[in-house]
């Protein structure tokens, strides 16, 4: 996947307040979208990307896993993590999977 030099961030966009942000970035043309795990704001983001209209391989969704590398959740948990992540944004894969602030 080809990485669009400019992206849309969503920290600070939480929970609800994540949807119409990232729809209007979505109509202005943003094509790369920043999420992540502790932003609490994926199935907002998910749906919002869905109601666009613009088609998923058209977009570089980056997203990290935030509980691990802080020490909230065990390492093993991971790959569910991951799951839940894809399954709130609505999609199969990501472009770039991070962890998120590590010690």
């Amino acid at each position: 996947a080809r990485m669009p030099a400019i992206g849309f961030g969503t920290w600070r966009l939480w929970t609800k307040d994540a949807y119409q942000p990232v729809r209007w970035a979505l109509e202005l043309g943003y094509r790369h979208i920043d999420t992540a795990e502790g932003y609490a704001n994926e199935a907002e983001i998910g749906r919002a990307i869905k109601d666009s209209g613009v088609p998923r391989q058209e977009l570089f969704i980056a997203t990290k896993a935030s509980s691990v590398p802080k020490g909230l959740a065990d390492p093993r948990l991971l790959e569910d993590i991951f799951n839940m992540q894809l399954e709130q944004l609505g999609t199969d894969y990501v472009d770039v999977y991070m962890l998120h602030t590590p010690p």
